[in-house]
C-alpha cells in the first residue's frame, strides 16, 4: 500500500509532502521515517538512475516495516527552502515525520525509529537525543559522522584531492586556502562581507576561477547550514541516548570512513544498546562493488548492497516486535 501524504512541521511552517508504505496486512506495523544526507535531495535520495532510499523503502515495506520518506525543504512538492535549514532544524522533520507516523492507525505509535543517511544518521540520533516523549524507539546510522564538521570537510577536500591526483603540494595549499576560507567566515559574522572575502580569497588564489563560480561557492560556505556545521559535534549530545542503535558503514566509503567515524559514535552512545558492522566493498550510497550490480538489458544498474538490507531489516525486527499474521 502506497500513499502521497503531507504533513506539518508546525514549529517552522512548512508542510513537508512524502510517500509512505505500509506493508499488506492488518497491522499494527512498525515503522521508519528516512532522513537524507546533506544537499537539497528527493524523497527517494535519488541520484543517477539510482534511487536509495525508494530502493530501501520498498524492500522494507515488503517484510513487514512501513516506511515514510518525504522530500527535503524546498524540495520536489516540500515547502520551505533548504539553504537556510541547519542541521539542528532538520531535527524538527525529523519529529514531525515520526508524529505523522504515530497518527496513523496501522502502525504501532510504540515502535517508530529512524533511519538516517549521512548527516540525517546525525539528524537521527540528536533526535533520540532530545528531552521529552517524542523520541524515536529505535535508530539505523547508515554512514553517520563521528568527527566535528570542520574536520569532515577538511577530510572530504583531502578525498577529493586525492581522486583527480593532486601531488602534496597541491593538496597542501588547497587545505591551506581552505583553512583561511574557513577563518574568514568564522571571523566574519555579516554574511555579506563574508561571501565578499571568500569569493577574494578565491579568485587570488586560482586566477582561473570564473567570478561567477567564486561567487556560488563563497554563499555556499557561509549559508545556515554551513556556519553551523563548521562548529558541529556531533558526539556531543550522544550520551543522552538511550534507545538501541545500529552503526553500519561501507569499508569503502570515501566520504565518511568507518575508521575515523565509528569509534567516537560508539563513545559518545555509551548509554544505549549499540550494534555495528562495517560491511566490505561497500560505499557511501551503500552500493555494493560495481562488477556486483545486477544486468539489465546488458547494462550494470546500481543497487543497494544486499548485505545491508538484510543487516537493516533483521536488526530493526530484532528490536521491535512482528505483527501477529
Amino acid at each position: 500500500r502506497e500513499e502521497e501524504v503531507v504533513f506539518t512541521n508546525a514549529a517552522a511552517k512548512i508542510r513537508l509532502a512524502g510517500t509512505l508504505t505500509v506493508p499488506a496486512g492488518p497491522g499494527p506495523f512498525p515503522a521508519v521515517a528516512l532522513l537524507s544526507d546533506s544537499g537539497p535531495q528527493d524523497r527517494d535520495a535519488e541520484q543517477q538512475d539510482y534511487r536509495m532510499f525508494g530502493m530501501l523503502a520498498d524492500h522494507l515495506t515488503r517484510r513487514g516495516i512501513a516506511v515514510l520518506r518525504f522530500d527535503d525543504r524546498g524540495v520536489g512538492k516540500s515547502q520551505g527552502n533548504y539553504l537556510t535549514a541547519t542541521t539542528a532544524d532538520l531535527i524538527g522533520d525529523a519529529q514531525a515525520a515520526m508524529a505523522f507516523l504515530r497518527a496513523r492507525n496501522l502502525i504501532d505509535p510504540q515502535q517508530i525509529g529512524l533511519i538516517g543517511h549521512g548527516e540525517g544518521a546525525n539528524v537521527a540520533l540528536l533526535a533520540a537525543a532530545e528531552p521529552g516523549p517524542a523520541k524515536p524507539a529505535f535508530v539505523v546510522s547508515l554512514a553517520g559522522y563521528g568527527l566535528p564538521g570542520r574536520e569532515v570537510l577538511v577530510r572530504q577536500q583531502i578525498e577529493i584531492m586525492r581522486l583527480i591526483g593532486a601531488n602534496p603540494a597541491q593538496v597542501k595549499a588547497a587545505l591551506d586556502l581552505h583553512d583561511r576560507m574557513i577563518d574568514i567566515i568564522r571571523q566574519t559574522p555579516n554574511d555579506a562581507q563574508a561571501r565578499g572575502k571568500v569569493a577574494a580569497a578565491l579568485r587570488l588564489n586560482n586566477t582561473d576561477i570564473d567570478p561567477q563560480m567564486a561567487r556560488a561557492r563563497a554563499a555556499q560556505l557561509t549559508s545556515p547550514w554551513s556556519r553551523y556545521f563548521l562548529d558541529f559535534d556531533p558526539v556531543h549530545k550522544l550520551p543522552h541516548v538511550k534507545c538501541p542503535v545500529l552503526l553500519l558503514s561501507g569499508t569503502a566509503d570515501l566520504q565518511v570512513d568507518p575508521a575515523q567515524h565509528m569509534a567516537p559514535l560508539k563513545r559518545g552512545l555509551r548509554n544505549s544498546k549499540i550494534s555495528s558492522d562495517r560491511l566490505a566493498g561497500v560505499n557511501h550510497w551503500f552500493q555494493p562493488d560495481p562488477k556486483d550490480w545486477p544486468l539489465v538489458n546488458g547494462i550494470q544498474q546500481p543497487t543497494f548492497s544486499p548485505k545491508a538490507l538484510d543487516a537493516v531489516r533483521e536488526w530493526v525486527f530484532d528490536n521491535t516486535t512482528r505483527p501477529q499474521p
